[in-house]
């Protein structure tokens, strides 16, 4: 008489696994590129950050107006947001330690046209608005292609030695709501039913991915811009945002 049904619930990731990547001539690139995001933009991943042997490149695009980069620098752990121009780029500086925890972390970088210079560029951590960068302006300095963990300018900058899981790149600047519905207070989500517009691509990095024996191919979720890695094994597929003891593959492609 004490048996009742539970209305407990448990909630999972839409996407449960993740690619390790662990450095220098670690990269990933598209089959169409550069990404031209235009003027107003959203930039949105799952990061979870180790360690890197020298300044670092997370993602980077094109070399035109509204390319992007982003650049890890080792012996401060502090995060730039770069936007190429023809002569020069503009940088936003952003102090972090987030990347030292080794945890999952979710970052949404805002870019939206139509504010002043000073309140240009928004960044949101696990849902929640950290704030505007401080906006620097420099010499030149480009990348020839959308790439992540690998940039086409210094050879300083080698890949981020970190686990990287579903990125997506919108042509709108994002709100502050929709930026958290996509963290979904800690959970990836299915981003094909997304209440804002649409992503431009979206690459789950892990999950609707596949492995030839040489490299992986992450499929893109929205149209047909694929992700090819370089150097990135079959034991790269690692667990991804909350959640541990993912099936992985041994000896076979998957």
């Amino acid at each position: 008489a004490n048996l009742v049904q539970s209305d407990l619930q448990t909630v999972a990731p839409y996407s449960k696994y993740a690619l390790d990547f662990n450095g220098t001539n670690e990269k990933m690139t598209f089959n169409n590129s550069p990404i031209n995001l235009g003027l107003s933009s959203t930039e949105t991943w799952w990061i979870k950050y180790s360690n890197s042997s020298a300044d670092a490149s997370s993602i980077a695009s094109a070399p035109v107006f509204a390319g992007f980069h982003i650049l890890y620098e080792r012996s401060t752990y502090k995060v730039y947001y770069r936007i190429d121009s023809t002569n020069l780029y503009y940088e936003w500086q952003i102090s972090s330690t987030y990347f030292t925890d080794n945890l999952w972390h979710h970052y949404a970088i805002v870019r939206d046209d139509s504010l002043p210079f000073s309140s240009y560029i928004k960044l949101y951590i696990d849902g929640d608005l950290f704030g505007s960068p401080t906006a620097v302006n420099a010499t030149s300095k480009s990348t020839t292609d959308t790439k992540i963990t690998d940039w086409g300018g210094a050879s300083a900058y080698f890949g981020i030695v970190a686990n990287f899981s579903n990125i997506a790149f919108w042509n709108t600047a994002l709100t502050r709501s929709e930026a958290r519905e996509i963290y979904n207070e800690g959970l990836p989500t299915n981003l094909n039913t997304f209440s804002g517009t649409a992503p431009v691509v979206w690459w789950q990095m892990g999950s609707n991915s596949s492995f030839d024996g040489n490299n992986w191919t992450c499929a893109d979720e929205i149209g047909s811009n694929n992700g090819v890695t370089s150097n990135i094994g079959e034991e790269s597929l690692v667990n991804g945002v909350g959640t541990t003891a993912n099936g992985v593959s041994s000896g076979m492609a998957v």
